[in-house]
């Protein structure tokens, strides 16, 4: 399997909301506007093997000062009792805002770079936001109106 790291300006010159990547049904690792939004699933990966599967991924990049926080990541939750399973997801299409405002997009999978194309110019497309669910909220008489 292999990674791709590439500006975000090789796709766009437009700003990009991480929330809006992420979506409802994608990842997201944010807090003021800094951090990752993922889409698609490459991997799962058990927690205890996520650094030596990111480790062997074939990745290259093409941005200018890559280094250490730039690349493929593995996102999940940790349960609270140590030693309990968990597992972390290795999204397809990744994005990553850092606190320069410097953007790139890493996509991770099999496929050629025409894909990766793909992958990313669909991530960007607009799309509705999810229902409320959990904190939502709605007023409804509890009674006939005509009953008052």
């Amino acid at each position: 399997m292999r990674a791709r790291t590439r500006p975000l300006s090789d796709y766009t010159d437009a700003p990009v909301d991480l929330n809006d990547i992420a979506a409802g049904d994608g990842v997201l690792f944010v807090r003021n506007a800094v951090g990752i939004a993922g889409r698609g699933v490459a991997a799962s990966v058990p927690v205890d093997q996520a650094a030596r599967f990111l480790a062997g991924l074939d990745h290259h990049s093409t941005v200018p000062g890559s280094g250490p926080g730039v690349g493929p990541v593995a996102l999940g939750c940790f349960p609270f009792v140590p030693g309990s399973p968990a597992e972390l997801v290795v999204p397809s299409v990744q994005f990553r805002k850092d606190t320069t405002g410097a953007t790139s997009v890493t996509t991770v999978g099999d496929g050629d770079d025409g894909r990766d194309d793909e992958m990313v110019h669909e991530a960007l497309r607009a799309r509705s936001p999810a229902p409320a669910t959990a904190a939502s909220w709605s007023i409804e008489p509890g009674v006939e109106v005509d009953a008052y």
